[in-house]
């Protein structure tokens, strides 16, 4: 049994922890430092299990609050790969996140400590998100799950 969420295997208990951390950031206004401790920690938290499946689903979350920044805010991602990661986790295009993610972190091992630039793209976009203290999970793009091939 897992010690701890993000030890999960399961895409949603994994996710619903991410959303909630990610939200209490966004919504606490703390600075570029603060939210890099915090998905240190998550790095951290996650022990085994970072790799593809945490790091990946770290990626999936800030992109679905980048989503939501986007269009709450009305602006456009400068970064091309951002830009084409959080339509493809918007869209549900989970073919196409997970062979832009793997491409751009291909040359990256995961398993190593630290934030992948992709993560670090991704969460700097999101402090910029004005959000009420309201239940997110109803404006954030759908979880990720994992493709199934036909």
């Amino acid at each position: 049994m897992p010690q701890h969420p993000l030890e999960s295997e399961d895409f949603s208990i994994v996710q619903d922890h991410l959303v909630t951390r990610v939200t209490l950031l966004a919504q606490s206004g703390v600075g570029d430092d603060e939210w890099d401790r915090e998905l240190l920690a998550v790095r951290r938290d996650a022990g085994a299990t970072w790799g593809h499946h945490v790091a990946f689903l770290l990626d999936v979350t800030l992109a679905r609050f980048a989503a939501l920044a986007q269009r709450e805010l009305g602006g456009v991602i400068d970064d091309e790969w951002c830009a084409a990661f959080v339509v493809a986790v918007s869209d549900q295009d989970h073919l196409v996140a997970d062979e832009l993610w793997a491409s751009a972190n291909h040359a990256v091992d995961v398993r190593e400590d630290g934030l992948l630039a992709t993560t670090t793209a991704l969460r700097s976009i999101i402090p910029r998100i004005p959000l009420a203290p309201t239940d997110l999970s109803n404006e954030l793009p759908p979880e990720y799950y994992p493709a199934v091939a036909s």
